[in-house]
């Protein structure tokens, strides 16, 4: 199992999207990391990696 770890200023980003299925999505896909299903993902630098989410616009977490 997986640790996600969200700051402050991404959980009010993600509260404050107006995308209500995207907000599901993005939640959605954060649990299966949790899980261990991390999916789409690069690493960005050090221990900081991204996650692609493919829906509307396109989202990075």
């Amino acid at each position: 199992m997986l640790t996600v770890l969200q700051t402050e200023e991404f959980v009010a980003w993600l509260d404050a999207l107006k995308d209500k299925k995207a907000r599901i999505r993005i939640a959605t896909r954060l649990r299966q990391a949790e899980a261990g299903s991390l999916g789409d993902w690069k690493p960005v630098e050090g221990e900081i990696s991204e996650m692609r989410v493919h829906y509307g616009p396109g989202y990075r977490l």
